[in-house]
């Protein structure tokens, strides 16, 4: 009996070891060889997306040496003008995959490969698969330069630890990355949503205290409420903001809510705007997390949700609330605050809007069908059920459909919703460029895309908002930078940027003497640029051709004969 509780003990705490230590300690060794200082962490909240990895410094310049974090072999290759930029996918042995983003440049060899297939088939942008023995590695190799490509603020190493099987991250820290961290989250104000007794989840009020205000005090209640938090966290010696690694709220010592930031999926990466209020950071930028979970938010990070975090008190006792942030580390920040039964007053009002159109349900498949706009929602684009409200309105500028104001542009989108706008005088010749386009609060317009189909203009859309269809006829703007003042050129760059005006820009190609060479592309600098020496132009007289097309078949050319010394 004594043996089989020994055994029972020791079953525990083995368990116990194993869960702690359910991924490898020291099979990774650092993608740098100074000490990592971040600017960005595994969770953080990002515009549309939780951040999936870890934003390393360089010390502010590029070109720092870049390593193989364990053995394994270089699985892919990706290069575009935004996103990651250059983009380098080790596979390694133990089932997980390392990501290096933003860098500068490739090893000679993976850059030889990678030059030698854009020029086959004459692009910039390329997603590559080599074979596991075109490029294996060891631990410690050299394998790149860090930069500042893609869609990057500063100079830095987007580093990120895939399981290779399910493609989803997992937080470095997990594996011994370490940082310096003995800086606890900060928290900056608690807000109040106050929903009817029958929850309507797309109406309610809000109250926010300041944390200063609000810690220690008692505030009243009425109804069903949830609780949302604004907070940060940050490391040692830095004063950029991070995302916590966990957050607890618990309402008389029982857990009410419980996330945790160890693994993401991409697929589901866009409940953030779920998990924060969406309206507040659309309208303010402030990202509140809410304490509360809505119906058809799938997210797998919530550990804890009772009632789905939503709290109603039923008699007139006092009841204690306390939210715990925590970092990766252990550093903690609690706020404690307590809340009382409001008899007086009914916070959220009844809906009541007269251009309600229809009920939606965001379990199912819904269909809207009016005579001039047509939207399919599909299974799970909605979060939760709500009264929808469609109304038009007449275009400010020319346009060919009214305005479709579809719904309240506060309500978050979990997946996009296809739909179809009737157009209206539009000219046969335009067909082929009639687009919908958001209008802002400003009143710009950015392309949703679509296509004209029997009458309709059919596209996706992630959000809602205001519509209206418009033509893309302008072409692209190219503006000279290395023949600006002169067509001699003595340095080997050769330089442009490039700009459209709504649909975006779809392709590129630059000619010397009749032949492709290649330029490469910076989104966000709008900067396209030929290396005359990589490209192996000879000195002397060359013509150049450099054609832009947007998404629209819309076509600028730019033709000159420089000179290169």
């Amino acid at each position: 009996m004594i043996h089989k509780f020994f055994l029972f003990i020791f079953t525990i705490i083995s368990i116990s070891i194993f869960a702690q230590n359910k991924y490898p300690q020291h099979y990774f060794r650092s993608p740098i060889d100074f000490q990592i200082q971040i600017a960005g962490n595994f969770g953080e909240l990002r515009s549309n997306h939780f951040h999936t990895g870890l934003d390393i410094l360089t010390e502010g310049v590029q070109g720092k040496k870049v390593y193989s974090i364990a053995d394994g072999y270089v699985s892919r290759i990706n290069v575009s003008g935004g996103g990651y930029g250059n983009a380098l996918y080790i596979t390694h042995p133990n089932g997980y995959v390392s990501v290096y983003g933003h860098l500068k440049s490739f090893r000679k060899d993976i850059a030889a490969y990678l030059d030698s297939i854009r020029h086959e088939k004459h692009v910039f942008s390329i997603n590559l698969y080599p074979l596991p023995h075109q490029f294996p590695v060891k631990k410690g190799d050299f394998i790149a330069l860090s930069g500042n490509s893609g869609r990057s603020s500063g100079p830095h190493i987007h580093f990120e630890i895939r399981e290779r099987d399910s493609e989803e991250p997992v937080n470095p820290f997990l594996f011994g990355i370490k940082i310096k961290d003995d800086v606890a989250p900060r928290i900056f104000s608690i807000t109040q949503y106050n929903f009817n007794d029958t929850i309507d989840w797309d109406n309610f009020t809000k109250k926010t205290y300041s944390y200063k205000y609000i810690s220690g005090k008692t505030i009243k209640i009425n109804g069903n409420t949830g609780f949302g938090i604004e907070l940060q966290d940050y490391t040692t010696g830095r004063h950029n903001r991070n995302g916590i690694y966990q957050l607890t709220m618990k309402i008389d010592d029982t857990v009410y809510f419980d996330v945790k930031f160890d693994k993401l999926s991409f697929y589901t990466n866009r409940y953030i705007n779920s998990y924060i209020d969406y309206g507040s950071y659309l309208y303010n930028k402030k990202r509140i997390t809410k304490c509360f979970v809505e119906p058809n938010n799938k997210w797998e990070n919530y550990l804890v949700k009772k009632n789905r975090g939503i709290y109603k008190v039923i008699d007139d006792s006092i009841h204690r609330v306390k939210i715990i942030a925590k970092d990766f580390y252990g550093n903690k920040k609690t706020i404690r605050f307590n809340i009382i039964r409001d008899t007086t007053k009914v916070y959220a009002k009844p809906f009541k809007n007269k251009y309600f159109v229809q009920k939606l349900y965001c379990k199912k498949e819904n269909f809207y069908n009016s005579p001039n706009l047509k939207i399919n929602f599909h299974r799970n684009s909605l979060l939760y059920d709500l009264n929808f409200i469609h109304f038009t309105t007449k275009a400010k500028f020319k346009a060919y459909s009214s305005v479709h104001h579809i719904h309240k542009e506060r309500t978050p989108l979990f997946n996009k919703i296809s739909i179809a706008i009737k157009t209206d005088s539009l000219p046969k010749n335009l067909q082929s460029k009639v687009l919908i386009a958001k209008i802002n609060n400003q009143g710009k317009l950015s392309s949703a895309g679509g296509e004209y189909i029997d009458g309709y203009v059919i596209g996706k859309i992630n959000s809602f908002g205001n519509y209206v269809l418009t033509v893309d006829t302008i072409k692209p703007r190219i503006v000279p930078l290395s023949l600006a003042k002169t067509n001699v050129i003595y340095k080997s760059m050769l330089r442009f940027k490039i700009y459209d005006n709504l649909s975006g820009i779809k392709s590129f190609n630059g000619f010397i003497d009749n032949k492709w060479v290649l330029f490469t592309y910076d989104t966000k600098y709008h900067l396209i640029q030929c290396n005359l020496k990589i490209e192996k132009i000879k000195k002397g007289k060359h013509e150049l051709v450099l054609k832009v097309e947007d998404k629209y078949g819309n076509i600028e050319t730019f033709t000159s004969n420089f000179t290169y010394k």
